[in-house]
């Protein structure tokens, strides 16, 4: 009798330990799932950043910009439940049991993932690439940051009179271009402090033919003389309680109305190429030889540091090898990586995929 208790306890143990690990079988589904959705996150937002690297470096080397989407991620996942054993040991005396043993094996699971790209060319994208963004999308960028100065210095390439030239602008017209930029940034600094000191305010109106941007201005705005200076240019002769821009095409204008021209996807790429730093030269590569010190000093306002070096950087924000080079944003650099966050904002705003396309499988 105790023999055959013994063994009644043993499989007691036994069934216990099989409910305890076939629960647990069940887990193992969702938690791959949770595993495999937060690195495919991570991977899908890196390639898009990696991707808005590339092209800046392809065209720091007169290269035309490539893009490819991933257009779907599927994933089979395999599991192998856990194998039971079991093993007895017989008294050939007494005829009873008088051992039980078991073994168990853990479950193994493995994921395999298929990945859909899509190559990004065609008339569609080439649309969409050298079309100026739709007032629109300045509205939703603008709204969702609080440094609209950034946002209107990468996404817009002129306001009224005020020019927002590349990054190195021409050396033979150096009083002329040094106006327009210095005017440019001079005003969006006027909009940064309207938009702050108005709680970050600015709104859409899309019920005309023509959609505007309005920006709403206190009346008790302190403004200063310089910034008065500026509404002149814009043919304000006394301070105004709202700011209305509108794209317009070779249209006249409306009076009080600021046109406003935002930046082609290519645009945006090729200011920011022009301000790609050697670092180990400590200089940018495409700067004239002769500058004033006026343009010196206007050029070391970078809205976004983009290095490249012969050497891989240890604390990147992002970081790429292309053509031999390492190009890379510090970590460190706040101002820099808010630039390539609006960056990416832009680039998904004007990325799409056009129908009746080839695919490219990697599995």
């Amino acid at each position: 009798m105790k023999s055959l208790f013994s063994i009644h306890q043993s499989l007691l143990t036994l069934a216990c330990l099989t409910a305890l690990i076939l629960p647990g079988c069940t887990h193992v589904s969702p938690k791959a799932l949770t595993q495999s959705h937060y690195a495919y996150n991570l991977a899908a937002n890196r390639s898009i950043e990696s991707a808005i690297l590339l092209n800046v470096a392809r065209a720091h080397n007169q290269e035309s910009p490539s893009f490819l989407n991933i257009s779907t991620i599927s994933t089979k996942n395999t599991l192998t439940y856990p194998n039971l054993g079991l093993s007895t040991t017989l008294n050939p005396a007494t005829g009873v049991f008088t051992s039980l043993g078991a073994t168990v094996n853990s479950p193994t699971g493995s994921i395999s993932p298929t990945l859909v790209f899509t190559p990004n060319d065609g008339e569609d994208f080439s649309e969409e690439l050298l079309e100026p963004l739709a007032i629109k999308y300045l509205y939703l960028v603008s709204n969702s940051e609080t440094n609209l100065d950034h946002v209107l210095r990468i996404m817009v390439k002129s306001i009224g009179p005020f020019l927002n030239f590349r990054a190195i602008p021409d050396i033979h017209r150096a009083g002329w271009s040094y106006n327009r930029i210095e005017n440019f940034e001079q005003f969006t600094q006027l909009l940064q402090r309207i938009y702050s000191y108005n709680g970050y305010q600015i709104y859409y109106d899309h019920h005309n033919k023509t959609p505007k941007l309005i920006l709403p201005i206190p009346a008790s705005f302190p403004w200063k003389p310089s910034e008065l200076k500026l509404l002149s240019v814009l043919g304000y002769a006394k301070p105004p309680l709202t700011l209305v821009f509108m794209r317009q095409r070779g249209m006249k204008l409306t009076p009080h109305v600021i046109n406003i021209q935002p930046r082609s996807l290519l645009n945006a790429i090729t200011f920011l190429a022009n301000s790609v730093i050697d670092a180990d030269k400590g200089q940018k590569t495409q700067q004239p030889k002769k500058i004033n010190a006026q343009f010196a000093a206007l050029l070391s306002k970078h809205l976004m540091n983009i290095y490249v070096s012969n050497k891989r950087f240890n604390n990147p924000y992002i970081q790429i090898y292309y053509r031999g080079r390492w190009y890379y944003i510090d970590n460190k650099d706040q101002t820099s990586k808010e630039s390539f966050e609006i960056m990416h904002i832009f680039f998904n705003a004007t990325d799409i995929i056009p129908k009746d396309r080839s695919l490219l499988l990697s599995s």
